[in-house]
């Protein structure tokens, strides 16, 4: 990993040559993530800081090289590979879902975008309890909704569903929930409002699907506080979601 970034540091302006070193950290990830032995995670984490830092996020090296759309595509896959690291390193959290944040908008690079924003989050979500951060990535995916494959919406919307999960504050937590569902709960309602005993179109049943996978997604991690009374009469149990 060491010898690859040096030679990436090297490419310069070459795109192919950026492309070809972001593929091989890709390919080497699953061996150097998983290593069981201290020392070596250590020396992992210390040569994906400089990858990050220097390679991969905005702005990090001069002339931005990586813009060509296969070196982006190739650069997230790297963050997607890497994310394990993330656990180990909180400073690389927020940078790490700014970087792949506008890729999600772009049909070009929505697949492998939104692949790394969902291991991102699911990685570093006990370090991304910031309600300003979460406030800026709830408005740009509910903003970029007409922007975001289909495909794409269910993998990202429950990975800001995830990390509004995890914010210790309830009124925070349900704020930012109800921007997130704003708009498939407007659209059902909309939707609804069609004459009754009229024919529904195909077209419409299928956005109403749509619709409440998105409110599913948005969801999927969240969960019911416990509750503070002991466990009710007849056996059962606490209030949180399972």
């Amino acid at each position: 990993l060491a010898l690859v970034c040096r030679i990436a540091a090297q490419a310069g302006a070459c795109w192919q040559a950026w492309e070809a070193c972001f593929f091989i950290m890709a390919c080497l990830a699953g061996e150097l993530v998983t290593s069981e032995a201290a020392a070596e995670r250590r020396a992992v984490l210390e040569h994906v800081t400089v990858l990050f830092t220097q390679c991969i996020f905005p702005g990090a090296y001069p002339g931005e090289p990586n813009n060509h759309p296969l070196v982006k595509a190739a650069a997230l896959s790297v963050v997607e590979k890497y994310a394990k690291c993330l656990q180990m390193s909180p400073p690389l959290c927020q940078p790490a879902l700014i970087c792949v944040m506008p890729s999600l908008f772009d049909e070009r690079l929505a697949d492998p975008a939104a692949r790394a924003f969902e291991r991102v989050c699911a990685r570093a979500e006990d370090h991304i309890q910031e309600a300003s951060l979460l406030e800026g990535i709830v408005g740009q995916v509910t903003s970029g909704l007409a922007a975001l494959p289909p495909r794409c919406v269910d993998p990202v919307v429950s990975s800001v569903g995830r990390l509004i999960g995890r914010l210790p504050d309830p009124d925070a937590q349900l704020a930012l929930l109800r921007t997130l569902l704003a708009p498939p709960l407007r659209r059902l309602d909309e939707l609804s409002r069609a004459p009754a005993g009229g024919f529904v179109p195909a077209k419409t049943l299928v956005e109403a699907v749509t619709c409440i996978q998105y409110v599913t997604a948005a969801i999927r991690f969240l969960e019911a506080p416990s509750s503070p009374a002991g466990p009710a009469e007849g056996g059962g149990g606490g209030a949180g979601a399972s």
